[in-house]
């Protein structure tokens, strides 16, 4: 959207409320018609899109898991390192409350 189109700017943004806005009569020239349909759409996809991140920010355990794959699918040195720390956990397993521990000593008994 340009300087050209404040008053669309401002109805889009929330500022300038429907009955405030200047009304116009007659004919919209094909170019400014443009331009307006164009800001509008651009706005209605804009907003999809925050929505659509906004609801895949919401989901934590996804978003984490997303990441974890992301980062064990590009990173080779990881992937090596960190085998042999998954599968002795995997064997294993020994759990602390998250509230408890210290990271000095995990495991309190």
């Amino acid at each position: 959207m340009g300087e050209d189109l404040p008053i669309l700017k401002g109805i889009l943004n929330g500022v300038v409320k429907y009955h405030n806005a200047p009304v116009r009569f007659g004919r919209v020239p094909k170019r400014e018609k443009a331009r307006i349909l164009a800001a509008m759409q651009q706005s209605s996809t804009s907003r999809a899109h925050e929505q659509a991140a906004a609801a895949e920010l919401d989901d934590a355990p996804r978003l984490l898991a997303r990441v974890v794959r992301a980062h064990l699918d590009t990173c080779e040195f990881t992937r090596d390192r960190v085998a042999a720390m998954r599968a002795r956990a995997r064997d294993c397993p020994t759990y602390s409350q998250p509230t408890l521990a210290c990271p000095l000593n995990p495991a309190p008994e």
